[in-house]
């Protein structure tokens, strides 16, 4: 085989060879992003449309329904549904799962563009989000004051003002949302008896206001050699000023806001109660960017709290939960797995071929055909997750049956035939060459359609079928280059290996077990082809006990994991208003804390069990 020949006339040139994919893999290895699962991106998206104070029919004639009537139009639409409640609609547009999510999230906003002058004027501009299962939070912050010197609105404004942009600065971080606390908000509360008296309506009072709280450009001057952009900053800095707007002049007599209504400098309405272990908290709840690090985005926020922590002594920052730590330790353990299946690999071509200089030379190829896979992983764009260790794990087996057959039909020529290791690796390697290839290709054949499966499960496992079919293909180049050169270059000669050294003895050993399971198996394949109908008996009986116990197993998307941690979820009658809500909460909270296996207990958010 021409490609082997050239290995071992050129060692030099095959050792950079092998030498450039080991350092690619390297690298690739460093710049590669570490998650639980793939990077995918259902083609589902979200169009959320805000309507302040409309009721639901309202909401679904004037909002929902006309932008159902011009999303429903675009090609590759799976299903549609929508949900209508007050001051806010929903719609889901679930997209056949060829339909690249990118362009249908385009295609959606370029659809309700066409129609946006036809809507309510007072809604909010459309919100269009993509399913995204990799942008979940992946860290969270309890956050308290020390001592109680601040109260729950001021550690509120601290938190929203101060402290998030500079975590949201870190590299990675795709949005950060703060729970818990008061927010501040000024509440103009008028008094009707007296709108009508003044013959006024609601709508004078808010476009008054609105009026008077400005920030406009106000054109430019130019002073020597320098212009200069003017703006006009009339922004309400104090209570008094919002109670001093005349809201209308009838005979020259001004009607100031104090007259008619009532203005607060208040809080909002509030919705959400975030606790750690029973103490109220503010908490921070970040969330990395697409197709970004997990752990690295993590690590990053890990270090920007610890700054944030020294720069504010007052207050006490501490970590509820944190994604990284369990993607970290999923990784551990499949590389744990993947480094002792290595061994144990190494350790059967040992017992196979009785000989630890042949062993040493057969896995020396291993380390390369793992790491030149993650060169493959670097140029895709995959990550290191659950699913591409889980492909490696399952190659390590295949990578090196291209090698041990090479390897073994060399040692062959060389022991049996007393051929020169040179010549031995040269016609050992091109005896078994194309049966080496049909098995590999035959792997590949089997694997990499994986890659191309439809559904949700073809998005999982595309890296996996990929991984592989790139890891038994680095391998058959191995097999055909790296294995003959070491061969030729460092097996010894049969005559050197007497039986009285280590490697003859072992070698002795090893041919000595293997006779006596020969000859232990010989009569129970004797009574097999003498009973020939009992075998098939038997192999039914294990295929239909087989087929049984298929029925039995559960089917599921994912496996089940076995974190230490779980999530309870509460519904709560409907309208239950949040104090109600935080006394049901607060009675679980503490049945839970008096379990002794309870480490910390977090109650993030009561808003999403308001019903």
């Amino acid at each position: 085989m021409r490609i082997a020949d050239i290995s071992i006339k050129q060692p030099v040139f095959i050792t950079m060879v092998i030498t450039l994919i080991v350092v690619l893999g390297v690298v690739s290895y460093t710049r590669l992003g570490v998650d639980l699962m793939p990077d995918i991106t259902l083609p589902i998206i979200a169009v959320t449309t805000v309507y302040p104070g409309v009721g639901p029919e309202e909401v679904e004639q004037q909002v929902t329904k006309p932008i159902e009537d011009v999303v429903s139009s675009i090609n590759g639409l799976d299903k549609l549904s929508s949900t209508s409640s007050e001051g806010v609609s929903v719609i889901i547009a679930q997209f056949k799962l060829e339909k690249d999510a990118q362009l249908a999230s385009n295609e959606v906003r370029d659809k309700i563009s066409t129609i946006r002058s036809t809507l309510p004027r007072d809604i909010l501009e459309p919100l269009i989000d993509k399913f995204d299962p990799s942008s979940a939070p992946i860290a969270s912050y309890g956050i308290v004051s020390r001592g109680g010197r601040l109260s729950i609105s001021d550690l509120r404004t601290l938190v929203a003002d101060e402290i998030k942009p500079l975590v949201e600065r870190v590299d990675g971080v795709g949005t950060v949302n703060v729970i818990g606390g008061l927010e501040r908000e000024i509440q103009v509360r008028v008094d009707n008896d007296k709108l009508s008296l003044f013959n006024l309506s609601m709508a004078q009072v808010g476009l008054a206001i609105r009026s008077e709280n400005l920030n406009l450009p106000a054109g430019r001057v130019t002073q020597q050699n320098f212009d200069f952009l003017i703006r006009t900053r009339a922004e309400f800095q104090k209570v008094e000023e919002i109670n001093g707007i005349i809201v209308a002049s009838p005979g020259g007599n001004p009607i100031y806001l104090r007259d008619i209504a009532t203005v607060n400098d208040s809080f909002k309405t509030r919705k959400t109660i975030a606790r750690i272990n029973g103490v109220e908290n503010v908490t921070l709840v970040v969330l990395k960017r697409s197709g970004t690090n997990t752990v690295k985005v993590a690590d990053g926020v890990k270090t920007a709290m610890v700054r944030i922590a020294r720069s504010y002594p007052d207050l006490d920052i501490k970590l509820s939960t944190d994604e990284s730590v369990f993607i970290k330790e999923s990784r551990d353990d499949v590389l744990k797995s993947l480094i002792e299946g290595a061994i144990l690999a190494g350790l059967v071509v040992l017992l196979s071929f009785g000989d630890l200089r042949n062993t040493l030379i057969t896995i020396a190829g291993l380390p390369v055909c793992i790491i030149g896979t993650y060169a493959v992983m670097g140029a895709l764009g995959f990550t290191i997750n659950v699913i591409t260790l889980l492909a490696l794990s399952l190659s390590i087996g295949l990578l090196i049956d291209d090698a041990i057959v090479v390897r073994e039909n060399i040692f062959r020529h060389m022991e049996k035939l007393g051929k020169h290791p040179m010549q031995a690796a040269s016609e050992g390697t091109a005896e078994v060459g194309l049966a080496v290839m049909a098995t590999t290709f035959t792997l590949v054949s089997v694997f990499l359609p994986v890659a191309f499966a439809t559904g949700i499960a073809g998005k999982f496992f595309k890296q996996f079928g990929i991984t592989i079919a790139a890891a038994v293909l680095i391998s058959l180049f191995e097999a055909f280059t790296f294995a003959p050169m070491l061969s030729a270059y460092f097996f010894k000669e049969a005559r050197e290996n007497g039986r009285q050294s280590l490697s003859g003895r072992l070698t002795h050993l090893v041919t000595r077990t293997y006779d006596s399971l020969g000859r232990g198996y010989r009569p129970i394949l004797k009574w097999a082809i003498s009973h020939r109908k009992s075998v098939i008996t038997i192999t039914l009986a294990i295929f239909g006990i087989s087929g049984y116990l298929f029925t039995l197993i559960g089917i599921g998307g994912t496996p089940r994991g076995h974190r230490p941690e779980f999530n309870l979820n509460v519904q709560v009658a409907a309208g239950s208003s949040l104090e109600s809500t935080e006394k049901t909460v607060r009675l679980i909270e503490t049945i839970l804390r008096e379990q002794p296996e309870v480490k910390e207990l977090l109650t993030p958010d009561l808003d999403k069990w308001l019903k």
